[in-house]
């Protein structure tokens, strides 16, 4: 606790504008400009390899009958 309050008050005096809970879960959730957070990069990611799996193996081995939307 002594060594994180010596933190925020150095923190304080360098004028930081967040604290690095706040930098932190930015990083996490994104910022107010719309940024793109962690948790939603990742997310993107792990959606794109699912597919591209998906897409190898319907290759590999297609379907015997596919049905699709008109």
């Amino acid at each position: 606790p002594a060594v994180t309050a010596r933190i925020r008050e150095r923190l304080k005096s360098l004028k930081w504008k967040r604290t690095p809970e706040q930098e932190l879960m930015r990083r996490v959730i994104g910022g107010k400009q719309r940024e793109p957070g962690i948790a939603s990069v990742m997310l993107a990611s792990l959606n794109i390899v699912q597919d591209r799996l998906a897409r190898m193996r319907m290759a590999g081995d297609p379907p015997d009958l596919m049905i699709a939307p008109k």
